[in-house]
């Protein structure tokens, strides 16, 4: 359902078994708690090209490979616990991530074991000090 005028996550909390969602290019600008919390088999999140300020919502999601936040509003990288053991990809690019921001202690500084793809270009990092410090 990408590329529509979409302004909210509502209705898929039933879709138990949905393993990927394409949510990108809409006007989304919250990942809603409640809505994600069904998707516990959820393995692929895509929702790039939206107005999101903040990584939240996400904590049920235990099985999540990709996480896709590209072009978006986000300054920090924050509330990834739920996915230390699961992520594979994470996709940043074309936000406003600055060095403080990539230091957040449940961001980058978790302890990733699957972790082997990051993508943070076009941001505000001046250094690389945290661009997986935790892999």
């Amino acid at each position: 359902i990408a590329q529509n005028k979409i302004k909210s996550i509502k209705g898929l909390r039933q879709l138990t078994l949905l393993r990927k969602i394409d949510l990108g290019a809409n006007r989304i600008r919250t990942i809603d708690q409640e809505e994600m919390s069904g998707l516990e088999n959820l393995e692929e999140l895509w929702l790039g090209k939206n107005k999101i300020e903040h990584i939240s919502g996400i904590s049920k999601l235990t099985k999540l490979r990709k996480l896709d936040l590209q072009s978006n509003r986000l300054t920090r990288i924050e509330n990834l616990h739920g996915q230390v053991d699961t992520l594979e990809e994470l996709y940043l690019s074309h936000n406003a991530i600055d060095v403080e921001g990539a230091k957040v202690e449940t961001g980058l500084a978790l302890p990733f074991t699957q972790l082997s793809t990051i993508d943070m270009s076009r941001n505000r990092l001046t250094d690389t000090s945290h661009a997986g410090g935790g892999t």
